[in-house]
This record gives structure tokens, C-alpha cells and sequence, in this order.
């Protein structure tokens, strides 16, 4: 259920949902996983080849040099991970339509609310789906009008 501190006394509720958590973690994650799993294993590649040429000189210069490649792989892991952070967001993520705003409420260890009245919108397309539920897209203009 949506929480009731959302909505103004004033205000009339319209609609409001939640995200699929797997099909919102996979559309967010699109870009980055891909990326995220080859920048990964190059990290991990790159630890591999210096460690081996640090222990096969002998010196303390291989040690350093491997030590190099954590931050890399730290952030190859985050790439990897994304979709189970987008997952968990989107559980915790609620939208609501009220008859003057549009609310993006956000839920958890980092909470953000947004709230953008409707007259400050100047497109919103509602689009239906055969999978279920449909979409309501809120964008800066028509994207099929011509200027």
C-alpha cells in the first residue's frame, strides 16, 4: 500500500505502483553489466600478471604492482553487482499519480522522494502493454512532434 505522508490532504490519489524488481534491474543494468563483467575480469587478469611477474622477479616492485589492480576489480565488482542493487531499489521504489503531481518515492538506507507537479510536464504518454501492466512515461517533450 502507498504511504499515506505521500499525498497532501488536499490531493486526490489517481494511480500508483511499483516496478517489477527484475525486469527494472535488467533494464537499468542493460549497459553496465556487460561492461562491468569484461572490465572485471581484465582487473582480475591484470592482478593475475602482475603477481606472477612480482614473484617470479623476486622483488617487492611485483607486490606493488598487483596492489594496483584492487581498486579495479572493486570496481569491476560494482559493474557485476548492479542488477541486484537496481533490484533491491526497485523493491523499495513506489510511484503515485495524484491530480498535481507525480511522485517518485524511494524507500531504504538511501531514501530520495520526488515530486514534480503535473503542470510542469509538459508530455506524459500512457502506453499499454500485453505483459501486463502498462507505462506511464513522463518526458520534457512529444517526442513524435516536429518543430
Amino acid at each position: 500500500m502507498i504511504d499515506p505522508s505521500l499525498i497532501d490532504s488536499d490531493e486526490q490519489l489517481i494511480w500508483w505502483g511499483n516496478p517489477a524488481p527484475a525486469r527494472y534491474a535488467l533494464r537499468k543494468a542493460a549497459y553496465t553489466l556487460p561492461f562491468g563483467i569484461f572490465f572485471f575480469a581484465f582487473s582480475l587478469f591484470w592482478i593475475y600478471g602482475a603477481y606472477r611477474a612480482g614473484t617470479n622477479a623476486n622483488n617487492q616492485l611485483g607486490f606493488q604492482f598487483w596492489m594496483f589492480g584492487i581498486p579495479f576489480v572493486a570496481v569491476g565488482a560494482c559493474m557485476v553487482l548492479a542488477p541486484a542493487w537496481y533490484f533491491f531499489r526497485a523493491t523499495a521504489t513506489t510511484y503515485a499519480l495524484t491530480d498535481r503531481r507525480a511522485i517518485i518515492d524511494i524507500s531504504g538506507p538511501f531514501a530520495r522522494r520526488t515530486s514534480i507537479p503535473l503542470n510542469q510536464m509538459p508530455f506524459v504518454e500512457v502506453r499499454g502493454s500485453t505483459e501486463g501492466p502498462g507505462h506511464v512515461l513522463f518526458q520534457e517533450a512529444n517526442p513524435y512532434s516536429r518543430y
